[in-house]
């Protein structure tokens, strides 16, 4: 074994591996530095300090000798003996050392069979993300590079920056048809419109992961890895570009690291200049989802500097902070292990206030957001998993991720447990401020929060007057939807040539009976055959009269007039027949509808509705776990797919106890509602809720049977409750 240079002190029995690529990240500055593992192909960050003291291990010198070296060659920084070893304990984890003891090799066998045998815990705990490695696209990239090397020039990247300014300006310009254009993006995620979207989504990644390939291979690096990366259920693309850490021009790196943001953002200029263009079609709803999808995907993920992926790294690189998130990360913990704890907060370089208070808040909101970025990824899967009734799937998915963060708590508890009984005099104050925390925490988690729920509905006639035809005949509409009547207006006239034929028949019945009956009735004092004959004539001439009444009041019933005054709402609009439908040829539209004037109608044929615009009610359909949290009376926002700029008051007024058997062809058509194969049933069980509109005289109306979706504002409920609720609906517990 060496001899330690100090004798009373153990030596550090390790060294840097010689076999490692170290280089700068500066050209003209060594303040941070990048570590190669050729064996591996893993990469490290070490700032200035870090690296130093890597180089001064070399299996002879001793932890204090090394620690005042560092004080003397930094002497603006802080060092201490626990931030050396915990150092130490990272670099021999990674790799980066080799022992200059016997035995080295044994104890590296033993920490491989140790990794492999928590691999299975690892990869169980981390099911939400999956990784599997590809091809080697180096061939294909070094093509692509020498046909497409010349957008890296820097008027083609301003040109591209123009192109993405104008197209966003031809956007806006239509800013009033992609907003009546959005609300069909919903009716992708059904099963007919799911491949498109999935097509767009490929189809983006894919060119995002060669935009980095192609860009680290322009400047230099090199990419031997273009996998798939599955995030929930979703396959996506990835291209390993690490090796660009060993550019040592910045900008270089930045641009590597921002291809793939500017590549989408190029496909959305592209795709939205076709979009203005293209009429309605496949090329026309394709281009519009990879705009969104692209823009999107820029805006929350990619672009996104709070998520570990492209404006990270880019932000990571602007600001010259290689491990931007380990280093966030650690100040936000050093402020709670500081407030809470009472622990004093060591870094290894010296750093401001300022700066370790921006850190400290990056930090906290990253990792917020981080853990809403996956409550929404796992509540989406709920979502789409529920319609298809395999919403058990996601509970893998939920023991997984709250496996991985019990123990990372448990890991955080220990060590900071650890630092408390080293120091005894603390224990009071990190008990007292964990108290405090806990009671606060406890309160955020049960005190109720303003809570609503939102779900699609229909506007529907609600308690307005059905009017229907009393007869089969030919309709001649008097009045059009929308008019305004008054008790007693003619709505519609039937015209029925074979009832008229009837009544002109059962008149001329009616008068021969009455005249035999009247002669007869003369002559019965004179003549007996009269008197005998003259109750067979009476019994004929009433029962004529009867039905020469019933057939009057039929046709007196072929003028249809309104009962009440009021407005007049158009019945649901009948579909046309379709070209292999068995269903007979007849008429279509809405019955009062000019267009299909003198056609026939058979009577109960509802023609319209007729009431006040108090009358109408939106018809909401929520599922089973939320009918409970809604009250009556409860206060009501809906927005119209068709205004979405508009929103109305409503209350509700009534919730239905039976469950909906059918679904409106409208919320169907508009994919707001997934049903059973062709039929209207829905897949899960929905409960009607009726809603009253709160309407002002100058609000913008939109036409009825109009959908859109409702937010009805529910009792206050607290995390805790909404936790619980989720975990009661998506486990069975028998």
């Amino acid at each position: 074994m060496p001899s330690a240079e100090t004798s009373s002190e153990p030596a550090i029995p390790w060294r840097l591996r010689t076999d490692l690529h170290i280089q700068g990240t500066e050209a003209d500055a060594s303040a941070a530095w990048t570590i190669k593992d050729p064996l591996r192909l893993t990469y490290f960050y070490a700032e200035a300090e870090e690296m130093a003291f890597l180089k001064l291990l070399n299996g002879r010198a001793s932890l204090n000798r090394i620690l005042n070296q560092l004080r003397e060659q930094f002497p603006e920084s802080e060092f201490s003996s626990d931030n050396l070893r915990h150092f130490l304990v990272s670099a021999v984890n990674g790799g980066l050392l080799r022992a200059c003891v016997p035995g080295h090799s044994q104890r590296l066998n033993e920490m491989r069979k140790r990794h492999m045998s928590q691999a299975l815990l690892r990869r169980m705990m981390s099911l939400l993300t999956y990784r599997f490695r590809g091809i080697d696209p180096t061939h294909i990239l070094n093509i692509l590079n020498r046909s497409f090397g010349w957008i890296f020039h820097i008027r083609c990247i301003m040109a591209g920056l123009l192109f993405c300014v104008i197209a966003l300006m031809m956007v806006l310009a239509r800013r009033s048809q992609l907003e009546s254009e959005l609300p069909e993006i919903g009716s992708l995620f059904t099963a007919t419109n799911l491949p498109i979207l999935l097509l767009s989504v490929l189809f983006v990644r894919i060119l995002h992961e060669i935009g980095h390939g192609l860009t680290c291979r322009h400047y230099g690096g090199e990419c031997h890895e273009l996998g798939v990366l599955v995030v929930g259920f979703l396959p996506l693309l990835y291209c390993d570009v690490s090796d660009s850490w060993l550019q040592q021009d910045r900008r270089k790196r930045i641009l590597v690291s921002a291809a793939g943001i500017g590549t989408e953002l190029l496909l959305a200029a592209v795709f939205a200049m076709l979009w203005t263009i293209s009429r309605q079609g496949f090329l026309h709803t394709f281009s519009l989802n990879v705009m969104i999808v692209s823009s999107l995907n820029t805006i929350l993920v990619n672009g996104n500097p709070l998520l570990k992926y492209d404006g990270y790294y880019v932000l990571s690189d602007w600001l010259g902070i290689p491990n931007l998130a380990g280093e966030s990360k650690a100040a936000a913990m050093a402020v709670f292990d500081r407030v809470v704890l009472g622990l004093p907060g060591t870094l290894l370089r010296r750093r401001s206030s300022g700066f370790q208070c921006a850190m400290a808040t990056y930090g906290a909101v990253s990792i917020g957001y981080r853990v809403l970025m996956i409550t929404t990824l796992l509540w989406f899967m709920y979502g789409t998993l529920k319609s298809w009734h395999l919403e058990a799937l996601i509970s893998v998915l939920l023991i997984s991720v709250a496996a991985g963060l019990v123990l990372a708590a448990i890991r955080g508890i220990r060590e900071r447990a650890v630092a408390v009984r080293v120091e005894p005099e603390r224990r009071l104050r990190a008990v007292t401020g964990l108290s405090v925390f806990v009671c606060l925490m406890i309160m955020a988690l049960f005190v109720p929060f303003p809570y609503s729920v939102e779900a699609p509905f229909t506007l529907t006639p609600g308690v307005s007057l059905p009017i229907y035809a009393l007869e089969d005949g030919t309709i001649e509409p008097q009045v059009a939807a929308g008019a305004k009547v008054r008790a007693g207006d003619v709505v519609a006239v039937f015209k029925n040539d074979a009832l008229d034929s009837a009544v002109a028949e059962a008149q001329g019945n009616f008068m021969e009976a009455k005249a035999r009956a009247s002669a007869l009735s003369t002559q019965r004092s004179v003549n007996s055959e009269a008197a005998r004959a003259l109750p067979a004539a009476e019994k004929a001439l009433w029962s004529r009269e009867a039905r020469l009444t019933k057939l009057t009041q039929k046709e007196q019933n072929l003028t249809v007039v309104s009962p009440i005054p009021g407005r007049i709402f158009p019945a649901r609009n009948k579909p046309r027949p379709g070209a292999h439908s068995q269903e007979a040829m007849g008429w279509f539209g809405q019955p009062l509808d000019q267009k299909i004037r003198s056609v026939w109608m058979t009577r109960q044929t509802l023609l319209c509705w007729i009431g006040t615009d108090k009358d109408l009610r939106a018809l909401c359909l929520l599922p089973e776990e939320d009918i409970e949290l809604i009250a009556d009376g409860a206060a009501v926002t809906l927005v119209f797919t068709s205004l979405p700029a508009e929103s109305i008051a409503g209350r509700v007024s009534q919730r239905k106890t039976i469950p909906e058997e059918s679904v409106d062809r409208e919320l169907i058509v508009n994919g707001m509602v997934s049903v059973m194969p062709e039929t209207t049933r829905p897949r899960e069980t929905l409960f009607g809720v009726a809603v009253s509109l709160e309407l002002e005289s100058t609000a913008v109306f939109p036409p009825l049977y109009s959908t859109g979706y409702a937010k009805i504002r529910c009792a206050p409920v607290s995390l805790a409750a909404r936790a619980w609720r989720f975990v009661c609906h998506t486990f069975t517990f028998q």
